[in-house]
């Protein structure tokens, strides 16, 4: 059978258990525990990985970071995300708040799209594809925010319109008052 894998002594036994015992969180304390069981209790990765309860690649993976980097390469930012941006989240809503005031909601909206592209290249001072709008668009859940602002429309609309038929209530249900 072949032997468990070998751990780079990056620290002494009572430094592992310190380093084991102040993990940040529970992820942190899987990583760092699959290393002390290779490494202190000489167990193979697959037995780490049924007693952690994932899978043997990420036990391989785990060591072979630490093995690499010591204690550091443990300590690394998660998989996917955002790789590349033009505009921050912040700046994103922002241009969304501008676009939404902008909507017409009686007129045509078909150039909705483009109207988001050219105040995205004001913003940038850059050109932007079509498709990039529309992928800000989605990321900001814009369909959400374009029913909300109808709504809002709708209210204040019924408001006046409201307002409108007590004046003409007052106005004409007593017409004596108003000669």
């Amino acid at each position: 059978m072949r032997p468990p894998a070998k751990i780079k002594p990056y620290m002494t036994k009572y430094q592992m258990q310190a380093w084991l015992r102040e993990a940040p969180d529970k992820s942190a304390f899987q990583r760092r525990q699959a290393i002390w069981l290779t490494s202190v209790e000489g167990l193979h990765a697959y037995r780490v990985a049924g007693m952690l309860g994932v899978s043997t690649q990420v036990v391989w993976l785990w060591i072979g970071q630490y093995n690499k980097l010591g204690p550091r390469g443990l300590e690394r930012q998660g998989r996917g995300g955002r790789h590349w941006s033009f505009l921050s989240y912040a700046q994103e809503r922002h241009v969304i708040q501008e676009l939404l005031q902008m909507v017409d909601f009686e007129g045509d909206n078909r150039a909705f799209g483009k109207k988001t592209q050219i105040i995205i290249e004001k913003k940038l001072g850059k050109k932007v594809s079509l498709s990039y709008a529309f992928r800000l668009l989605k990321r900001n859940n814009w369909s959400w925010l374009l029913e909300t602002r109808l709504r809002e429309m709708v209210r204040e609309n019924r408001r006046r319109l409201h307002y409108r038929k007590e004046d003409n209530f007052q106005k004409f249900s007593r017409p004596w008052l108003w000669r």
